[in-house]
């Protein structure tokens, strides 16, 4: 569980992610910037569709079933459940997401309730990314061991990877416009030192 829990604690990958960009300054930070954002560019529709969109489609139909039920119920300082049903979706769709990149630390913690609710949320996650996954390895018609050892790589980057990366690139590229301002101190035997 511990990989899991290292590959989703958010922070912390964040974290190494700057340490591998702060040494870069001037132009090569620049490049790297526009290189992160490209990234970024590039995976928000497979991130989109294969996690996001996934997610929202089986809220929607949880919310649906059990509409009927909440239509007398009301909410603090509002209307109805169903007035705000909109928000629920998106609670519910974004709920996984929030809970496995942040909530993970505490879980790695020790805090067995934060432990329950993450490995919840993650099975949760992959269970309504599953359809999309699947579908996308079936369209190349591989079958048996070949199918599968495609689909649980990308069934792991869809719930977790691909939002945990889109969030680094976007950080670090940010760190890396901001050091693309200065310039690489000079390294080397010629620094300037005197000999006394």
């Amino acid at each position: 569980m511990e990989w899991l829990f290292d590959m989703l604690d958010l922070p912390t990958n964040v974290q190494r992610g700057l340490v591998a960009v702060r040494p870069l300054r001037g132009l090569a930070a620049g490049v790297m910037a526009v290189v992160l954002l490209v990234l970024c560019w590039l995976l928000w529709p497979w991130l989109y569709y294969f996690d996001i969109e996934s997610t929202a489609i089986w809220s929607q139909a949880a919310l649906d079933a059990v509409g009927g039920t909440l239509h007398g119920a009301t909410l603090p300082m509002s209307e109805s459940y169903t007035s705000n049903m909109a928000w629920f979706i998106t609670g519910t769709t974004f709920i996984p997401s929030l809970v496995e990149l942040f909530a993970v630390r505490f879980a790695s913690a020790g805090i067995q309730a934060a432990r329950v609710l993450v490995l919840f949320f993650a099975t949760f996650d992959m269970v309504t990314d599953w359809p999309r996954v699947s579908a996308f390895v079936d369209a190349y018609n591989v079958t048996g061991l070949v199918s599968l050892a495609l689909k649980v790589p990308l069934l792991v980057l869809a719930s977790f990877g691909l939002e945990c990366l889109f969030i680094i690139f976007v950080v670090c590229a940010i760190a890396c416009l901001l050091n693309s301002r200065s310039v690489a101190a000079p390294t080397g035997k010629h620094q300037g030192v005197r000999h006394g």
